[in-house]
């Protein structure tokens, strides 16, 4: 009897000490899990303490930065004020109010008023070019010389003996070759006014909208044809005079030299290139063709913006030329 129940307490105090055991485990385990816990919530409020000081370090950064600009911005502003130094943005307006006065004065008064006028433009130009207070200022009204210049070889050069389809290749020499003067001078190398052939497929469909645009521009102005047939033999040197004299040295004036030149004042360069360029169409006597030429100029600005090449809208603008005054009068 007595070893019976000395069994049952040994059994009795054995499961005991294990359930003391198994508890004693589960609180260890329960003690390492917490501390695990705690070790991760610790770890992960660090990171985001860690990121909040970066937070917080980028915007003090951006406010310093912020503060430094607004100081540099002020004092540029002071200085100019001082030493009377002029924005190009307002001169550059009204140059283009004034080359679109010379040419009403071309178009509707006296072609020798524009002449003028577009003398006393290129000559502004060229003194603000000779004192402004940037390099960047300096090659913009460098560039917008060409404009006037443009008009008054066209205006001032005797070509009443030559056939009408020379007076562009005779009026494009001089200016080719004031073109190169001016990009030699501002320093732009031949990539940075387009001649290059980035995105070849696109410039080769941008080349065949001038099909299309030389199609409205002649339902919108009706030019005689320059050609007495529409024969191979007497297209063959108009074709490449216009494609040359028109195309080429136009294009790389406008979108190129001049396109490069304002981009260095405003990103929006190209459309005001583009207004010049209308302007220089107001001789035409027509509104219609006016915004036709706008919306031309405004695409083909565009275009040399994205892709960095003028060789697109120069054949583009070739074929336009081709269509109206040598192809369309005899289809159309």
């Amino acid at each position: 009897m007595d070893k019976g129940w000395i069994k049952r307490d040994k059994a009795a105090g054995k499961r005991e000490s294990k359930a003391k055991e198994d508890a004693e485990r589960r609180r260890q385990e329960t003690g390492e899990a917490r501390r695990r816990w705690e070790e991760k919530q610790r770890r992960a409020a660090e990171r985001e303490q860690k990121e909040r000081d970066i937070v917080r370090g980028i915007r003090r950064e951006g406010a310093e930065a912020a503060r430094r600009g607004r100081k540099v911005i002020n004092k540029s502003k002071h200085i100019a004020a001082k030493t009377g130094q002029v924005s190009p943005v307002p001169v550059c307006t009204m140059y283009l109010i004034s080359i679109a006065g010379a040419e009403a004065l071309t178009a509707f008064v006296d072609p020798l008023w524009g002449l003028i006028f577009h003398f006393i433009s290129l000559f502004i130009l060229v003194v603000n070019s000779a004192i402004a207070d940037s390099p960047a200022a300096r090659r913009l009204f460098l560039a917008l010389g060409l404009v006037p210049l443009i008009r008054i070889t066209s205006l001032a050069i005797p070509l009443a003996e030559f056939s009408q389809i020379y007076w562009y290749l005779i009026i494009s020499i001089p200016i080719l070759a004031g073109i190169l003067a001016v990009a030699r001078t501002a320093g732009f190398k031949p990539g940075e006014i387009g001649l290059t052939m980035h995105t070849w497929p696109l410039q080769i469909l941008i080349a065949f909208t001038g099909v299309g645009f030389g199609a409205v521009e002649y339902l919108i102005l009706k030019p005689g044809a320059m050609v007495a047939e529409l024969t191979l033999q007497d297209l063959i040197v108009p074709v490449l005079v216009l494609m040359l004299a028109t195309g080429l040295v136009e294009e790389l004036a406008f979108r190129g030299v001049i396109q490069r030149a304002v981009q260095g004042v405003t990103r929006w360069g190209w459309i005001y290139v583009a207004a010049l360029y209308t302007a220089l169409q107001i001789g035409h006597m027509s509104a219609l063709h006016c915004l036709m030429a706008l919306g031309i100029a405004l695409f083909y600005g565009w275009i040399v913006k994205r892709t960095k090449s003028i060789v697109g809208v120069t054949v583009s603008h070739g074929l336009v030329n081709v269509g109206l005054y040598l192809v369309y009068p005899f289809v159309l």
